[in-house]
């Protein structure tokens, strides 16, 4: 807010912005207000020049019955934030205000583990894989084993898709095969049915440096397991 003290009246002038919006990268629009009074009255028909970020905004606006003038701008900036400014034409009466532009936040990286957090995190994966492996062995425990529990691995980088067939004894997939798999980042057992073929398919993602345990094993049949450790690669 400012006043003009060199006239005989005193002039008041105020501008604040309004509307401001984010486009994109560094585009943004909005429109700034100004308000002029003479004394306690509103002054319609006033000339405003306004400025944004230090430049004049095009020409000069009248303001309206109720002592307003109000200018949309559109601006394309790095700045965080920019002066806005409205001076009232033929007088010194100007009033200058700094605003912030609404920046969207910056998505945050994902935070990498210290050591400790991940030796503490590979402990806790051996406790649990030593309690699931306990569970596991209840479940097969006096079963009889398959004739042939065949997993087949596939990689494309970090993308593993682990083909898995039960066969019988006369080399035929066992329809509805019950099959358990243990993956050491879920923590816990899944139970699926093979196919009619006596075929199931069971995908995962690894992340760069990760290592994930596998153990397949035929639910019902005994012991005959299939268990190995994949390890995530660094992708260039």
């Amino acid at each position: 807010m400012a006043y003009d003290n060199k006239q005989k009246q005193q002039f008041q002038i105020e501008v604040y912005a309004n509307e401001i919006v984010h486009l994109k990268d560094d585009e943004f629009e909005g429109a700034i207000t100004a308000t002029f009074t003479r004394g306690n009255r509103v002054a319609s028909g006033q000339e405003i020049q306004f400025y944004l970020a230090g430049r004049p905004l095009e020409k000069p606006l009248k303001t309206d019955e109720n002592g307003k003038a109000v200018r949309d701008f559109n601006i394309t900036t790095a700045a965080k934030t920019i002066s806005i400014e409205a001076q009232a034409v033929g007088f010194s009466t100007k009033d200058k205000r700094f605003i912030d532009l609404p920046r969207p936040e910056k998505p945050k990286g994902k935070a990498k583990k210290t050591d400790e957090e991940k030796k503490l995190d590979g402990i806790k994966t051996k406790i649990a894989l030593t309690k699931l492996e306990t569970e596991l062995e209840s479940i097969t425990k006096k079963k009889p084993e398959p004739y042939e529990l065949v997993v087949i691995p596939r990689r494309v980088g970090n993308r593993i898709i682990l083909y898995v067939r039960v066969n019988d004894e006369t080399d035929r997939g066992v329809n509805g095969a019950k099959i358990t798999i243990l993956d050491s980042s879920k923590k816990n057992l899944t139970t699926v049915n093979a196919d009619e073929d006596g075929e199931k398919s069971y995908p995962f993602n690894l992340e760069e440096d990760e290592e994930r345990e596998i153990c397949i094993t035929a639910a019902g049949y005994g012991h005959k397991e299939f268990r190995r450790t994949f390890r995530g690669r660094r992708l260039q």
